[in-house]
């Protein structure tokens, strides 16, 4: 009996396995958004961040991940209201000269340059005669986005997500420094058609929630 039991258990590892690996590649197929580059530089005075990945074309929280694009955008935070014409992202030896756009509401510059990045990029940036030299402070994390979707795909809160096995949602991943903490975070958002979220911190470095 004892041989029997073991036997079906054998038999059932492959097809609990095989489950689990297919809601995981369910939840990936489904990503809006996926930041993969953090650089930065941040001083008393200036919070200068330029992230970029890829996300929905048509940028919505509506439950359905649909085609998505490059993006590569740019945020500058003073401590002091200034005025920034133009700016200037150097790339790799090359630059792109632009008018960043003001938020009223905070008094940041921000600019999309719709443009894939590469991790290892070198990166600066240059505006009123300052010149500031990026980092990427996402570049040498212990663990991935997947190992996170993992992580959450065992998670109770998120199944209401699936009906019958299949997953109803679009998953938005992004990186995100908190003021409280030295390190970044994996932010992971998932939204369904009826407006239900759950909000997921995640430690890269140790993949504990935040």
């Amino acid at each position: 009996m004892k041989k029997t039991i073991f036997f079906i258990i054998i038999l059932l590892f492959p097809l609990f396995f095989s489950g689990c690996n297919n809601l995981l590649n369910q939840m990936t197929d489904n990503i809006s958004e996926l930041q993969q580059s953090y650089f930065l530089y941040e001083n008393d005075e200036y919070n200068i961040s330029l992230i970029s990945g890829i996300r929905e074309q048509d940028y919505a929280f509506d439950g359905i991940s649909n085609e998505k694009v490059d993006y590569c955008v740019i945020m500058i935070e003073t401590t002091e209201k200034i005025e920034i014409k133009t700016l200037t992202l150097r790339i790799d030896g090359q630059n792109f000269t632009v008018t960043p756009l003001l938020n009223p509401y905070n008094n940041n510059y921000v600019y999309d340059f719709e443009r894939p990045l590469d991790n290892n990029s070198i990166i600066s940036v240059s505006f009123n005669d300052h010149f500031f030299a990026l980092e990427n402070i996402a570049n040498n994390l212990e663990y991935t986005y997947k190992d996170c979707l993992k992580k959450i795909s065992k998670n109770e809160k998120i199944s209401k997500f699936f009906i019958n096995n299949n997953f109803n949602g679009e998953i938005f991943i992004r990186l995100i420094k908190l003021n409280d903490f030295e390190n970044i975070f994996y932010q992971i958002v998932i939204v369904n058609s009826i407006n239900e979220t759950e909000q997921f911190l995640i430690n890269p470095y140790t993949l504990e929630y935040a």
